[in-house]
């Protein structure tokens, strides 16, 4: 049973009956282990939601909040068509109107809300329900909306053409149910709308992964290279598009490895002579071509690029090695690529890990900066450390903080734990309204050495308290500590507390259990005084003694960590964005994505997995059991089995009595229309809610409608017949009168 404190609150509202999403919302959050709740505003009130200060969304305190959005909603009544095109027109004024305000009330509302707000664009009705230029004008709206909705922060916005193209739904628009209820999707729909948004409420909730391990022969490319020649090895369509993938990833910040067993001469010649290749070898950070076992290797990379095991994937499609390295590295996602090659596309695309909502300029550079640093870590063997240090021609650039660099120093905030000394997190939009206070100074700290641009890793916020200024946040990436940029931060410190005289510069320490480095660096030197405050341990140092700090030519005490992120503390730079601490264990959440990705890629799939998932015992309903008899009878006691949950169904059961409400209804009269080709109105399950009533009316439609096909066929027989109006001739009889006919 989870800690209330731990619960996260999914909240939703919507321009239609949302409430159907639920089931599968609710599976996946028990699948990822997410604590949490689904909970709903009232029937199509975004508005109210986002402008009204006590509303559900606006109470949300820890989670996530979503809104459903389906544009043709802001035509007007559900389930309405517009036939003149003049009122298509102002239909289509109205909507773009209607969704300008809604950007303005969206920006207004994650001012105010301590959560990320999750907006998805459902699928509009079909182009013979609005008609084609209508649809074109309904889809240019939502992407005008998307692209004003990219700088909020808060707000993450998922388009329902990304939506229908992870997961398609061939029947998606249930007219009847629009009309009748406006609930316009099918269950299968439904199905889709909550599987995307628990994937992105995953991707907010968990740490992101860096590193993409490579395999190469039969995974890069068909073929052996040893065996086939760097001429022979095929480029097929599948493989292809894995390496388009891939670069994509590189460009989005991943860091790109190969591991094989192969010869090294006989991989690189390969990337050296096949220019059909999109993956360069520019594109790879480190390799691993020997022969020794994989899982060896993975730690090999994770120590030399000094990233924890947990936020590797490895690829690779050998079943044995994929195996072996599940066993041996069990906190490395491990993806085996399908035996039918045409199938690895539809996998990599359902890899929820490689998901990324937004990406800063620092995420498009991270392959860069890394391969920077095994250049200093390559120099650094060669000189040693103090010629090193000397020759590194280091240069920090302390600067008052700029409006877009906020994302970047919102990353920092939320992931840095090694040289964070207190380690207080918040998010961009906290960020945003302290600094926007002028209470606070930000500075920002961006360094560069004769190997690169190690980009923005440091920041400090501070205030003026009577003699002193008084430190907030003072934290440092570790691909600089130890090389004197935290003296300089101090420094710039105290000459501001100088340029406005004041006697101190007090810095505050609150210990974790990994921030150790950070009250290392604030007790050397012998300049600083201790206090204890509380829970919290206070540095004082003098303004000038502080303005004067200088780096000692090598500091030990720093542990400098030349290759980037220390394996001491593999969590640097990749906690939780918006969510509370990430409590998943990393080999469930291994197997539990390597699993998604190679079955629940269609809403069908998923379906099945829900109807097993959370069963319902029989309810007892004081009647005795009947069972159904004959196809018909059987068939729909098989639908109520479906929306019902309930495995047991008796003839003269009751829809309700058995825990049926209208939107099971409403799934329904969708499931008989689907299965049947036969118009089953709500209505009829409202006023007969008994199997045997129903499946006597079905029967009675059925033969109604039998009969009407085969009178509709006798009258095509009859208009399609030769000559049909040509009377036939006359035969003459004794005892007829002249003319008459028989």
């Amino acid at each position: 049973m989870p800690n209330q404190s731990e619960i996260q609150t999914v909240a939703i509202a919507g321009t239609f009956t949302v409430e159907p999403v639920a089931a599968s919302i609710n599976f996946w959050m028990q699948e990822l282990g997410i604590p949490s709740r689904v909970a709903f505003a009232s029937y199509n009130q975004v508005f109210q939601e986002l402008l009204d200060p006590a509303s559900l969304l606006s109470r949300t305190g820890k989670g996530v909040n979503v809104l459903l959005i389906r544009l043709a909603d802001w035509l007007g009544s559900p389930g309405r068509t517009s036939s003149s095109r003049e009122l298509k027109c102002n239909n289509a004024i109205e909507v773009q109107r209607t969704a300008s305000q809604f950007v303005t009330a969206v920006r207004q509302f994650v001012q105010r809300s301590a959560v990320p707000l999750l907006v998805v664009f459902c699928p509009n009705p079909d182009e013979s329900a609005l008609g084609a230029e209508l649809l074109a004008t309904l889809g240019g709206i939502e992407e005008q909306v998307t692209n004003e909705l990219k700088d909020v922060s808060q707000a993450h916005v998922v388009s329902a053409r990304e939506l229908m193209s992870l997961y398609p739904v061939a029947e998606y628009y249930d007219p009847c149910g629009d009309k009748s209820s406006h609930v316009p999707y099918t269950p299968a729909c439904f199905v889709s709308i909550g599987t995307m948004v628990s994937r992105r409420i995953f991707r907010l909730k968990s740490a992101p992964y860096k590193v993409i391990v490579l395999d190469c022969d039969q995974t890069l490319w068909k073929g052996v290279c040893a065996e086939d020649g760097p001429s022979g090895v095929e480029m097929d369509s599948p493989r292809r598009r894995l390496q388009e993938s891939m670069v994509l990833h590189h460009d989005g910040g991943m860091i790109l490895c190969l591991c094989s067993k192969n010869s090294p001469e006989d991989v690189f010649r390969v990337f050296d002579s096949r220019s059909d290749m999109p993956l360069r070898l520019e594109h790879i950070t480190a390799s691993r071509i020997n022969w020794n076992s994989k899982s060896d290797n993975l730690r090999s990379l994770a120590e030399e690029l000094q990233v924890g095991l947990s936020s590797f994937i490895f690829i690779d499609d050998s079943p044995v090695e994929c195996a072996e390295v599940r066993m041996n590295c069990p906190d490395v996602l491990t993806l085996r690529l399908p035996s039918d090659c045409e199938r690895i596309p539809r996998l990599l695309q359902h890899v929820w890990a490689l998901d990324r909502i937004r990406i800063t300029s620092e995420d498009s550079r991270r392959a860069l900066f890394y391969r920077q640093n095994l250049a200093r870590a390559a120099a650094q063997d060669t000189l040693g450390l103090r010629e090193f240090f000397a020759t590194l021609n280091l240069t920090v650039h302390i600067s008052k903080m700029h409006e877009n660099q906020l994302p970047r120093v919102a990353q920092l905030v939320e992931r840095t734990n090694q040289f964070n000394l207190t380690t207080v997190r918040r998010t961009e939009l906290e960020l945003r309204k302290l600094w926007g206070s002028g209470t606070y100074d930000f500075l920002t700290v961006e360094v560069e050495d004769r190997y690169g641009d190690y980009g923005l890793v440091g920041l400090t916020i501070s205030s003026r308290e009577h003699r002193s200024i008084v430190v907030d946040t003072f934290l440092l990436s570790c691909r600089v500590l130890g090389r004197g940029v935290e003296h300089q931060m101090l420094a710039s410190l105290g000459k501001r507390a100088l340029e406005q005289s004041l006697e101190f510069v007090d810095v505050p320490y609150l210990e974790t259990q990994r921030n150790r480095p950070a009250l290392d660096f604030l007790r050397s030197g012998g300049i600083g005084t201790p206090v204890s405050r509380a829970k919290e341990l206070w540095f004082r140092f003098p303004s000038q003694s502080a303005a004067s700090l200088t780096h000692p030519a090598i500091d030990h005490s720093a542990r400098p960590s030349i290759q980037g992120l220390d394996l001491a503390d593999p969590t640097e730079e990749t906690g939780s964005m918006q969510f509370e601490k990430r409590t998943v264990i990393s080999l469930r959440q291994s197997e539990q994505l390597s699993r998604i990705a190679e079955q629940f890629y269609d809403s069908t799939n998923i379906l099945a997995a829900i109807a097993k998932w959370n069963p319902r015992e029989r309810p007892k309903v004081g009647v005795a059991f009947v069972p159904p008899d004959g196809p018909l009878q059987k068939e729909m006691a098989q639908i109520w089995s479906q929306v019902l949950g309930i495995d047991t169904i008796s003839l003269d059961d009751n829809f309700f009595d058995l825990g049926g409400h209208s939107l099971m209804a409403v799934q329904m009269t969708f499931k008989i229309r689907q299965t049947f080709g036969v118009d089953f109105p709500l209505q009829a399950v409202l006023q007969a809610p008994v199997l045997r009533a129903q499946a006597q009316r079905l029967e009675e439609e059925l033969l109604a409608q039998a009969d009407a096909i085969e009178l509709e066929n006798l009258v095509n027989e009859i208009e399609q017949a030769p000559d049909n109006n040509a009377r036939p001739p006359v035969e003459h009889k004794p005892g007829c009168e002249s003319g008459a006919s028989l």
